[in-house]
């Protein structure tokens, strides 16, 4: 929605940001105490200091709490993007590679090129497999798929565009895991047990042994000459597999619930038990440095219904059912702990992960892709309830301001006051403003408010945002759905209705519809305005001349919008629209040449739908209904990309961007988030020669420390997702370790190197060469390691 435009009163934001005193209604105690309070907290701080030994942090709450003045909303977890194309639910996926395999419990497989997983796209499928199927392991040029209908069935996948299906066996049972070892396939089946399945003929796998004890097998995971079994109510179960045609139970952990998922990490297993109640379950830790003696040494109760696990470093990573993905902290394996997760709106199956993504079979919303760079989700800083707002929010200097549409007929407009984003607190209200109100604008020392009830455009003071008072209002024909407001004049419904606003206690219309236009959405730039509209083919923006208010002109439109996006909000940054597009995400418009405006970039922002948008120099915040808000660097308005988020689990449906956080409503809530941290100043979107929040070239920073003894950390940063590896070599040239081997997003990451090899045994002291090769470019630093 249309936020404070630039040519707001100096005057009124210096007053806001607290510079000066406010001149207005204050009462004698209100004034006095609002011109000692910043000296007396000075004066308090102060003392706070000097008496530290002996104070708490605690001692003066109201003091405030310290927080840094901006985040990297990339360095903690977050949804990344998605893939919505597959038909039917999607129940499993793998990554290997550049490519993703996905399952649908149709009968497909479909083959995803993630090689930019930013914006992943199928290039191959199968649909000749059975239906039912649950689960997929890649191993050469063939995927091997379980189903509970076809038992396995092998896929010839060496040429992606054309997967096709070469092989198949029916196993006793509904068969619901499959795992690959060497020549072997082991098929986990309900009702049949474990079967080891020759493959080293993929056109005409056999059974050559089997475990049929196993009653309820759920998932298998193969390390060494072990395989290890979620069993479901039988529990968790180690196999020798030493001859696999011949496997042995050799010992097992009983469960207290259903034992679905299992993933192997070092000498650990982790073991996903669900069961009753369905909103949690359980994550058990389970020494097996002697797979004959598995031991349970942790158990954590983790929130929601998981269905897969999946572990990397420090934490592990559950696809719920019904929250989305979790992270846990297991850097202490005896006391797993959840961290938080990212809530999505759909049915989280399987979990594969690949350097820092994850990737989540996530049920009728096929694939979503989260970045897991950081374990812990973005943190609110501070909240307020605020009775029944839900929808737009605009800033001007220290104070947000909200709209609630009562239904009963009387909205609200509050007053917030955000100049200690810890403390948000509702400090006015202006009430009895009929019903139905859409959309608000500030400028100067009005808000305008736009309804399409009975009155379409009321106007309040809030040069005093403690007493808010309405001084005019308007009715005009037709439907109003938004307003702008630039210099004297007001712009209703995209230009269907103009209103001179230069006496805010009598607005007057001078200007009636521009035909074709709806204006759900609305902003202002100079001489034009952008506005939603239908066209011939479909819903699109429209570039309207306002150089004369009274008499605008639609100059052109992009044609119709990819469906099936719908303009919900519009912000402008230069000669770019930023466009909040409903269900079809994320769009860039550029009207340079306002007569023949392109749309320039697409991004999906997940989730239903996104509703609002607001700026900042090199970044864009969208309010994406239930999937929380999303934050996008548009420092290339032609390649937007998503660099984090928040996920509160409430609809937001308002974002506007403070001189010191973002401020986002959310079903009866205002809450305040941290700025996403800017790396150049005074860049605006889409200026030409600026540099921006990524380089343009792959950068392997100088190891640190160096010399180390023996932990060192390696950072890099990369202008665009891919797949990255990153290597230690020895003086001679010989491979040492793999420090990381998968698909990256854009930006600045690290890594860590413990000097181990790859079997995890110390490598001698001496010179050695860290290598770091992407698609594009490779990158080396010498470094030296002590003992």
């Amino acid at each position: 929605m249309p936020k404070a435009t630039s040519r707001q009163n100096p005057l009124v934001r210096a007053l806001g940001m607290g510079l000066l005193p406010w001149p207005g209604r204050l009462t004698g105690r209100e004034y006095v105490r609002s011109q000692l309070q910043p000296f007396a907290r000075m004066l308090l701080a102060a003392a706070c200091l000097l008496a530290s030994p002996w104070l708490s942090p605690t001692s003066f709450p109201w003091l405030g709490t310290a927080r840094a003045e901006c985040i990297d909303y990339g360095n903690y977890l977050h949804w990344f993007t998605e893939l919505r194309t597959v038909p039917g639910q999607v129940t499993a996926v793998t990554v290997s590679g550049s490519y993703s395999y996905l399952l649908s419990d149709e009968g497909s497989l479909h083959v995803v090129d993630i090689a930019d997983p930013a914006r992943p796209s199928i290039v191959g499928s199968d649909d000749t497999l059975e239906y039912g199927l649950r689960d997929l392991a890649v191993s050469g040029g063939h995927a091997y798929v379980v189903g509970t209908i076809a038992g396995l069935e092998v896929v010839d996948i060496t040429n992606p565009a054309t997967p096709l299906r070469v092989g198949g066996l029916e196993v006793p049972g509904e068969a619901w895991g499959v795992a690959v070892s060497g020549s072997f396939a082991y098929v986990a089946a309900r009702g049949g047990g474990l079967h080891v399945v020759d493959i080293t003929d993929p056109f005409n796998p056999q059974i050559v042994g089997a475990l049929p004890a196993l009653d309820d097998a759920r998932k298998v995971v193969v390390v060494g000459a072990y395989a290890y079994v979620a069993g479901g109510y039988q529990g968790f179960h180690v196999i020798d597999i030493t001859d696999p045609t011949t496997p042995q139970l050799v010992a097992a952990a009983g469960t207290t619930r259903t034992a679905v998922s299992v993933a192997i990490s070092g000498n650990y297993a982790y073991v996903v038990e669900n069961g009753y109640p369905t909103l949690t379950n359980i994550l058990k830790v389970i020494d097996i440095s002697d797979p004959g003696v598995p031991e349970v040494v942790g158990v954590g109760i983790m929130p929601g219904r998981s269905s897969d696990v999946a572990v990397l470093g420090n934490a592990a990573y559950l696809a719920s059912t019904n929250l989305g993905l979790q992270a846990v902290d297991i850097t202490d394996p005896t006391s797993p702990e959840p961290m938080g997760g990212v809530d999505m709106d759909g049915t989280g199956w399987g979990i594969a992960i690949s350097g820092t993504l994850a990737f989540v079979a996530q049920g009728l919303f096929d694939l979503q892709v989260f970045d897991i760079t950081g374990q812990e989700p973005v943190q609110l800083v501070g909240q307020v309830e605020v009775p029944e707002i839900d929808g737009p929010v605009v800033v001007a200097g220290s104070y947000a301001f909200a709209l609630d549409d009562d239904l009963g007929g009387q909205s609200r407009l509050f007053s917030i006051d955000i100049s200690d984003p810890v403390s948000p607190e509702v400090v006015g209200v202006a009430d009895s403003l009929g019903s139905s109100v859409v959309d608000v604008a500030v400028a100067g020392n009005y808000a305008y408010i736009a309804s399409n009830g009975s009155v379409d455009l009321q106007i309040v003071d809030i040069s005093d945002p403690l007493n808010l008072e309405r001084v005019g209002s308007l009715v005009t024909p037709g439907v109003i759905n938004s307003v702008a407001v630039s210099g004297n004049y007001a712009y209703l419904g995209g230009g269907r209705c103009v209103v001179d606003v230069s006496d805010p206690m009598n607005p007057q219309l001078v200007a009636l519809p521009v035909l074709g236009v709806d204006g759900f959405a609305t902003a202002v730039s100079e001489d034009y305005l952008l506005a939603s509209g239908n066209g011939e083919g479909g819903k699109t923006v429209y570039v309207i001349d306002i150089s004369d208010p009274v008499d605008p002109q639609v100059l052109g439109s992009p044609g119709g919008l990819p469906y099936p996006a719908t303009a919900e909000a519009i912000e402008i940054s230069g000669n770019f629209a930023y466009v909040a597009a409903g269900t079809g995400g994320f769009l860039v418009i550029d009207f340079s040449n306002p007569s023949q405006p392109q749309l320039v970039a697409e991004l999906e922002t997940g989730e239903i739908a996104a509703y609002d948008v607001d700026l900042s120099r090199s970044h864009a915040y969208v309010a994406n209904w239930t999937g929380g808000l999303r934050v996008i660097d548009i420092s290339n308005p032609t390649n937007p990309m998503v660099v984090g988020g928040f996920d509160p689990e409430l609809t937001m449906s308002g974002v506007a961007v403070a001189d010191n956080c973002v401020v986002t409503t959310a079903y009866s809530k205002l809450m305040t988030l941290e700025l996403q941290c800017e790396s150049t100043a005074g860049v605006t979107p889409g200026e030409a020669g600026a540099t921006m929040h990524h380089s343009k070239a792959v950068f392997l920073e100088q190891n640190f420390p160096n010399p180390c003894s023996p932990k060192t950390s390696f950072a890099f940063s990369l202008p665009h997702a891919g797949h990255v590896s990153l290597k230690v070599y020895d003086v001679r040239g010989s491979h040492v370790a793999t420090l990381i081997d998968g698909l990256f997003p854009a930006g600045r990451s690290k890594a860590e190197w413990w000097g181990l090899d790859g079997h995890g045994i110390a490598v001698p002291a001496g010179v050695y060469f860290a290598r770091l090769a992407t698609q594009d470019e490779t990158r080396a630093v010498k470094l030296t390691l002590t003992r």
